[in-house]
């Protein structure tokens, strides 16, 4: 939706997503490696995003998608 309505935040709502994915892959090796990742920076890592990005930045496009539906 955000492409098709031209949201001008696009390439860096999408950069952060590919900064999400990285770090997430990131993770998972050092779980694999046993690289000493605890649970609580795992929990803390997600939690921090998931409030930053869906609280934070997904909801700049509510109001530009919003001027769509009227």
């Amino acid at each position: 939706m955000m492409r098709h309505f031209g949201f001008e935040g696009l390439d860096e709502h999408i950069a952060e997503h590919e900064e999400l994915l990285r770090q997430v892959v990131e993770y998972q090796a050092r779980i694999a490696n046993n690289d000493g990742v605890t649970l609580d920076e795992v929990l803390n890592f997600l939690a921090a995003w998931l409030l930053d990005h869906t609280l934070g930045k997904d909801q700049l496009y509510g109001p530009f998608l919003s001027r769509f539906t009227e």
